[in-house]
């Protein structure tokens, strides 16, 4: 909720997040947003801002974590995917509309977890499972890639999941 109390003019979700920390220096949020943030009631904000040039290379190490799921035919149900197998298999047939090519070769899937909330007015909790992956990618359409940057991937963006953070490998 402090991330999002941060956009307070936003009437949609415009920005991915995801925290972390290492327990002893506290909660570290990285936010990426075309909108600039307000100053937050609690803690310090660093904003940087990211020159074009950054997405002109040909290749970027990855990292994310974020919710892989498929969804049941003619069904609403979602199944999460928690194998390394199917993680690369969801990516590798996404990477036509993404813009990108993943290598295989790279894909290294380095932890999973599960988020658990409490719904104000339903007695059912949610239960979102996520993997973290890392790899090597390669870019064949930048204005897909970027619109993938922009938009995140996989489910549940809105609980901190989705953003592609982005190393550029020199050649």
């Amino acid at each position: 909720q402090r991330v999002f109390d941060l956009f307070p003019d936003c009437s949609e979700r415009s920005f991915l997040f995801c925290s972390g920390g290492d327990g002893r220096s506290g909660m570290r949020v990285l936010i990426q947003s075309e909108a600039r943030p307000v100053t937050p009631e609690y803690g310090t904000l660093e904003v940087k801002s990211i020159d074009e040039s950054f997405f002109s290379h040909g290749s970027y190490l990855f990292q994310s974590k974020f919710c892989p799921v498929i969804q049941k035919s003619h069904s609403r149900e979602v199944i999460p995917l928690k194998s390394e197998g199917d993680v690369l298999k969801w990516l590798l047939s996404r990477q036509k509309d993404w813009g990108i090519e993943i290598y295989p070769d790279s894909f290294l899937k380095t932890g999973d977890g599960k988020m658990s909330m409490d719904q104000r007015d339903n007695p059912r909790n949610i239960t979102i499972d996520y993997v973290e992956v890392t790899g090597v990618l390669s870019v064949n359409d930048r204005e897909l890639f970027l619109q993938m940057i922009k938009q995140g991937i996989g489910r549940s963006k809105g609980f901190g999941l989705g953003l592609v953070q982005l190393r550029p490998i020199s050649k």
